[in-house]
């Protein structure tokens, strides 16, 4: 018996002698909790709290088998157990996995197609729930909470781990039950009270664990096996527990018999059915879960689970009895896996953000179809071939052709990148009159290596880099990396990011410091290649998020703000560069703010005698909208014939309507001979040339994300942020005094 999604509940699952009653509710239980799962996804986004359920009838179900077994002092078989359990379970997942290989490639834009590759072998070796985990903590992992067509195999790999470490529980009870002291009629330890002892210490410590967790990082503790391990525990107490208690009650599984209690039973079982629908429609299951918020969907499962057989028409098992209900649930594994690629896929192709009742209809008839299909082709061949299950290295076999497979796949699905690229026209000219193309004339960034009539637009290596060279891997790393991790070489918390990249030629002739967030550092490939040119030693410090400031603060920015003096010093700058404002996310004329805190952060250079040169912030689109990652938006464009002009009409804006009028950090600018302050505007002279924001210039994207300026763009930046940061230097007089200079600069407004 392998589990709840993944499982069946019927005898045949079991070996002689060691059958269960086969309990038709549960089966029906699964057809709730699969189409709970399906519906709420195609037709509200929610989470429903089905799986919870399938996690609490994986563990009542194993737990089942493995306890007849260590009853009845047959041998637990864990190695022969975990072969037939993955080499049933393995192939169906293959198969979804490489359809999602396709879709991936065929249907969603490039910004996705990594992800999905790590995302495949992380699903077929059932670790997907913390690649999720870590992307749900990365800043820097593009487009973490992006819908990816395999992200729903987070809790098929919960069920994996524990079908791997549960059978391990029951061998440490058959070792603990072999100890004299607890053999003995006193000690009164059955087989079922020494793990009923095991799991109840699970549930106690996952459960705490649980709760703590979700309160400081929920986000994190949803994909946390640990912080679900209770859920399986209470799974198989109940599972431990069901023989006595049925025994108890006078439960029968037999059609010919009506047990005690039989009215009773059946409104327990639809007070479970109740609660079990209305579970995600009243709970916030995917913001609050998995904490001690979900004994609900649990407590529902355990209530049908108990009110078991009612004999009654009118009863909840008779409805879960019903011959669709239980063709549901025989392809509950399969429809599981199916559903969510081919949701996406749909979404991506009809460009919307929730299905409607007509082709969400359909993309569930879809997705009934074919998981029948993958049921009968291959989940059943599979699970009931005598001919695998005769011998364990056959087994083994079909589990490493999987797995092999799934490497093929990916490699066959996902070739070298670098040369798949798009071919885009020269611009039309467009009527807009604040248009980049409205003249006619081809807009170019200011550094575009082959410009020309046409252009060949690399989506990967040209459109999505690295945020900061060095701190993110790029598909085709540029030469222009950081070198060395300068952290620790600092005495820095771990915490503060930090990189450096030496002069190519010994002593700098200028040592440049990019500090803040990652709005300063995402210029750095610009700042670097003009490095090499001019013999310039170049750092990023900062944090995710944090200003240049030294404010104190409870969050992420808390050490970096408590380091800005050591790493000034540390350093010794001849020019620092950082952001002065910050746009909003929703754009408009009244949302690009000043920096607060700035102040603080230029208190310090300006006590130093250091230049700062304040960049204006970026254009930023809406991030949680799918539309609004402009990298995403324009590679669409572009792959369906679009010119630039084009990609501009549909994923670009006015400057008018992303920035404030007039830049809020112009007052800050300072031409102090001892400390000068320079502001700049990227938005104005570059990114939005003639007053617009276009997604594509030349052959280059502008954006990698919602955001973030790509680093491909950032390099053809190079020779205006050259310009800025010689200028900025050049503002300095060396005989200028410190204290002249620092009154000066206070009286500016730094």
């Amino acid at each position: 018996m392998s589990g709840a999604i993944g499982g069946t509940t019927g005898t045949r699952t079991q070996e002689p002698g060691l059958a269960a009653p086969f309990r038709i509710e549960i089966h029906g239980l699964r057809a709730v909790a699969i189409l709970l799962v399906a519906v709420y996804h195609v037709w509200f986004g929610r989470v429903s709290g089905g799986v919870d359920v399938f996690l609490f009838l994986s563990a009542f179900l194993l737990t089942g088998s493995f306890a007849r077994r260590l009853e009845s002092g047959r041998p637990l078989a864990v190695p022969r157990y975990g072969l037939k359990t993955f080499k049933r379970l393995l192939p169906p997942a293959v198969v979804t996995i490489l359809g999602s290989l396709v879709i991936a490639y065929t249907v969603l834009p490039p910004t996705i197609w990594s992800t999905v590759g790590r995302q495949a072998w992380a699903s077929a070796l059932y670790v997907q729930n913390y690649v999720l985990a870590a992307d749900s903590v990365d800043y820097y992992a593009h487009d973490a909470a992006a819908a990816s067509p395999l992200q729903h195999f987070w809790s098929m790999s919960i069920q994996g781990q524990i079908f791997l470490v549960w059978p391990l529980l029951f061998v440490l009870g058959g070792l603990l039950l072999r100890i004299p002291a607890l053999r003995s009629p006193r000690a009164h330890l059955s087989p079922r009270r020494v793990m009923a002892l095991l799991f109840g210490a699970v549930l106690v410590a996952s459960l705490a664990w649980s709760i703590l967790s979700t309160a400081s990082n929920q986000t994190y503790a949803y994909f946390d096996t640990t912080a679900r391990l209770w859920e399986f525990a209470a799974g198989s107490l109940l599972g431990l527990a069901l023989p006595w208690i049925d025994r108890l009650t006078g439960a029968t599984t037999s059609a010919q018999r009506r047990p005690r209690g039989s009215a009773l039973r059946a409104v327990l079982g639809w007070i479970g059915l109740a609660a079990l629908l209305s579970c995600g429609a009243l709970l916030d299951v995917q913001g609050m879960f998995p904490g001690w918020i979900a004994i609900w969907p649990l407590t529902a499962a355990a209530l049908v689970i108990l009110a078991g057989r009612s004999g009654r028409s009118w009863g909840a098992d008779s409805f879960l009895s019903l011959r669709p209900v239980v063709f549901l649930g025989s392809i509950a594994y399969a429809l599981y896996l199916v559903h969510w690629p081919l949701l996406i896929g749909w979404l991506e192709l009809s460009r919307q953000e929730r299905a409607g009742w007509a082709d969400g209809a359909a993309v569930l008839a879809l997705s009934l179809l074919v998981a029948w299909l993958l049921t009968r082709l291959v989940d059943t061949p599979v699970r009931r071939s005598a001919w695998l299950d005769a011998r364990a290295p056959r087994a083994l076999a079909a589990v490493a052709v999987s797995l092999v497979v799934v490497l093929v796949g990916s490699q066959v699905v996902f070739p070298q990148v670098t040369e798949r690229s798009l071919t885009v026209a020269a611009p039309a000219p467009s009527p807009s009159a604040s248009s980049p193309a409205s003249d006619g004339e081809e807009v170019e960034p200011p550094d575009v290596p082959n410009p020309g009539a046409q252009w060949t637009v690399d989506p990967l290596t040209d459109g999505f880099g690295p945020i900061i060279p060095g701190l993110e891997e790029a598909t085709e790393p540029s030469e222009l990396t950081y070198d060395d991790d300068c952290t620790t070489e600092l005495g820095l918390p771990e915490t503060v990011t930090c990189r450096y990249t030496p002069a190519p030629e010994g002593d700098p002739d200028l040592t440049v410091a990019m500090t803040g967030d990652s709005h300063a550092g995402q210029y750095t490939g610009g700042v670097l290649k003009a490095a090499r040119k001019h013999n310039w030693a170049v750092y990023y410090i900062g944090h995710s998020g944090c200003t240049f400031t030294t404010e104190p603060v409870e969050t992420q920015c808390k050490d970096v703000n408590t380091s800005w003096e050591t790493l000034l010093d540390g350093v010794d700058p001849d020019v620092v560069v950082t952001m002065g404002t910050r746009t909003s996310f929703n754009g408009g004329s009244d949302t690009e703010k000043d920096r607060e805190g700035l102040d603080s952060g230029l208190a310090l250079t300006t006590q130093r005698g250091i230049p700062v040169l304040l960049l204006r912030d970026n254009p930023r689109w809406p991030k949680k909208n799918e539309e609004g990652n402009r990298y995403d938006c324009a590679y669409r464009v572009l792959r369906d014939g679009g010119n630039n002009a084009d990609a501009d009409a549909e994923c670009g804006d006015d400057m008018s309507n992303r920035m404030a009028a007039q830049n809020p950090a112009a007052d800050r600018a300072s031409d102090d001979p001892f400390a000068p302050i320079r502001v700049a505007d990227p938005a104005g002279d570059v990114l939005c040339p003639k007053g617009r924001c276009s997604p594509v210039v030349g052959n280059v994207f502008v954006y990698r994300d919602s955001y973030h300026v790509s680093d491909a763009f950032s390099r053809t930046m190079s020779p205006w942020l050259e310009e800025q940061i010689e200028a900025t230097v050049a503002m300095k007089d060396p005989e200028a005094t410190g204290p002249a200079g620092a009154a000066g600069a206070s009286d500016d407004g730094a």
